[in-house]
């Protein structure tokens, strides 16, 4: 039997789907609004990604949402309720199959367009799945997070004939584990590489084939489906499977043809290595995106300076609004600590995601508007889990205690601006709000001396320099029975406030510990690779700590980030492997959506599990002010969940 999907009772999440966010609004549409000005907005060092795939920083991220993320099939509104985004989509339906597997049809609306003026139609909803699952794709340096749910991704993925695919599984079970433990280039990496090489050539699609995805299908121009495995149902956040964004196969695949028959759906007429290669040329759509069906299409990126322009071709958010502004400048800074100068002195109109305590202060004496939520996303010290001194446990605790996170708090944040957390949550989350008081009688990892030489005694590193004799206070760096000392690497980037205070911690009080400390400073960029690569890196390059921030998506599914079979990806770069997680990430998604009593209960035990083992030192939680212009912009209506590109429609100019 077919039936609407319904999701009204999607009022229980409130979390945000970064990929496809937008906002909830009773406003009218504004199609009729004339469009003119020029907005420019405060950002952090742009790295130049735009689009799925690659390693990107949270700009990139803002960028890639105004030219196609805000023509997703899903988006989250302002107080974080996911729905189907009704400007693109008709109708979602559902039915189960003869296998008992749910197929979901997804039924667009006409008239859709692309920034150039061609149609957008389900081929290019389909063709962007194509492409972002390929096995060509991630030969250029593409990973895309996926939990198998999807009839026959695995074997598209993997370049596999469906119907072969568990004699594949079988062939390469042990190479690949040899592929995530092995360093990249040895001998025993390479040997495993050509197992599974030769277990391709077998089993595999055949050279210059862009194979068969099984579970995705095209209808018709309007129309296409995707068919979900019986064992993936239900599945707490069930409109991800629902959730996809477009990518102009008239522009990335010129003259190719998408074909859907009883083996799936598979892409025509080109070959998908050239069109994987041709994106992240120098030129190429990653870095360049020309067409676009989003508010706006990509002026110039320049300079570390993105100059976006109105698309006349954009649909609207889902209520129907389009955006009142011309052009919008970001404009990237390799100094956030001079955002307020900036908007001071009329150099930038807007400064979101204010948090330090010297730049809130100023501007609030300048007496600037400012809109105030809860930050969905912490500050966080990223250790190595599987390589490295912090591979062991009581290290990551150690370091935990040797960092005084309430000075750091007092004098980076002010204060009522932020507070100590200590697992992978946010103030904004609804899991935190209902299990706040539980929360707090996790180890609160207090500076303490005494208490990290306690961790440490009970690690490795409990030797002095001859690997025997047990380290006592003042008799240098610690060592383990190999002789080998206790160094911690940590990489920062430059004109951070976090990383100076880290740096003051770890310097001054690894030295009472035993720890040797070392740092290394460099921009955004170079931070980016360090951490996303950290696996592909020879180990004696590896940093052992990094300093970041995360935002969180409406999608808090940690099997989709820290599950250890996504060690060594880029959702998963320090390789977080660790069974209890695991099994608790997997357990609370396959609840279904009306769960939610029990979704928070195995939330908070993770939430312990996280505390316990610490694959992340939880720096702080904060709140966020987004500053601007008074006499230019009427208003700036950013959440916990939306910031300011998921209601660029709603930002007005005076």
């Amino acid at each position: 039997m077919k039936k609407l999907l319904k999701v009204a009772s999607l009022s229980t999440l409130s979390l945000m789907l970064v990929a496809c966010s937008g906002t909830s609004s009773s406003s009218t549409s504004s199609t009729e609004t004339k469009v003119g000005g020029q907005l420019i907005v405060d950002s952090n060092v742009i790295k130049g990604n735009f689009f799925q795939g690659f390693g990107n920083t949270y700009e990139d991220a803002n960028v890639k949402m105004l030219l196609t993320g805000k023509a997703s099939t899903v988006y989250t509104t302002g107080s974080g309720e996911l729905k189907v985004n009704s400007t693109f989509v008709k109708e979602v339906t559902n039915e189960l199959d003869a296998n008992g597997d749910t197929v979901y049809t997804i039924k667009l609306n006409e008239g859709l367009k692309w920034s150039d003026g061609e149609a957008l139609t389900a081929k290019d909803y389909v063709f962007s799945t194509l492409l972002k699952l390929s096995d060509e794709y991630a030969g250029v340096g593409a990973s895309v997070a996926t939990d198998g749910s999807v009839i026959g991704e695995d074997a598209y993925k993997a370049g596999v004939l469906y119907e072969n695919y568990d004699a594949y599984v079988e062939a390469t079970k042990d190479a690949n584990e040899t592929l995530q433990s092995a360093e990249e280039g040895s001998n025993e990496y390479n040997a495993a590489l050509e197992v599974v090489k030769a277990a391709k050539e077998q089993l595999g699609e055949k050279e210059g084939e862009n194979g068969y995805h099984k579970g995705l299908k095209l209808v018709d121009d309007l129309t296409f489906t995707v068919t979900i495995s019986k064992d993936f149902i239900p599945y707490f956040y069930d409109l991800l499977y629902v959730t996809f964004e477009p990518a102009p196969l008239h522009v990335l695949a010129s003259g190719a043809e998408i074909v859907s028959d009883d083996n799936g759906t598979t892409l025509t007429g080109v070959n998908l290595d050239d069109v994987a290669k041709a994106i992240i040329a120098e030129d190429g759509y990653l870095h360049k995106p020309t067409v676009v069906a989003g508010p706006y299409t990509l002026e110039s990126f320049e300079n570390n300076e993105v100059i976006l322009k109105v698309n006349p071709n954009y649909a609207g958010d889902q209520d129907g609004n389009k955006p009142t502004i011309e052009t919008i400048i970001i404009r990237g800074n390799t100094n956030s600590n001079l955002a307020g100068e900036r908007l001071i002195n009329g150099e930038v109109d807007i400064v979101a995601a204010q948090f330090q305590a010297d730049i809130v202060e100023k501007l609030e004496e300048k007496g600037f508007p400012s809109t105030k939520y809860d930050r969905l996303g912490y500050g966080h010290m990223p250790m190595g889990f599987t390589d490295g001194p912090t591979k062991d446990v009581h290290v990551r605790r150690a370091l935990a205690h040797i960092i005084d996170r309430q000075s750091l708090i007092s004098s980076f944040l002010g204060a009522g601006n932020g507070i100590a957390v200590n697992a992978e949550v946010a103030t904004a989350q609804w899991m935190y709000i209902e299990n706040k008081e539980a929360l707090s009688e996790l180890n609160s990892y207090d500076f303490s001396i005494d208490e990290a030489n306690k961790e440490l005694d009970q690690s490795e590193y409990k030797f002095q320099a001859d690997g025997t004799t047990p380290w006592v206070a003042g008799s240098g760096s610690r060592y383990n029975a190999n002789k080998e000392e206790l160094v911690i690497k940590h990489f920062g980037t430059e004109n951070n406030p976090v990383t100076d205070l880290l740096k003051s911690n770890l310097t001054t009080n690894g030295e009472k510990v035993g720890i040797k400390y070392e740092s290394t400073l460099g921009d955004w960029n170079a931070l980016i690779d360090q951490y996303y690569y950290w696996s592909k890196h020879p180990s004696e390059d590896r940093y052992n700590i990094f300093n970041l921030a995360t935002s969180f998506t409406a999608i808090f599914d940690p099997y989709l980030t820290n599950h250890s079979r996504l060690a060594g990806t880029s959702e998963n770069p320090m390789e977080i492997s660790d069974p209890v997680l695991d099994e608790l990430s997997e357990k609370m998604r396959k609840l279904d959506r009306t769960q939610r009593d029990e979704y928070s209960k195995l939330w908070l035990e993770y939430q312990t599990r996280y505390n316990e083992i610490l694959p992340f030192l939880p720096l702080y939680a904060n709140v966020y002010r987004d500053y601007y212009n008074g006499d230019k912009v009427a208003e700036l209506p950013t959440t916990s969940f939306n910031g300011w590109v998921y209601v660029v429609e709603q930002i007005k100019l005076k």
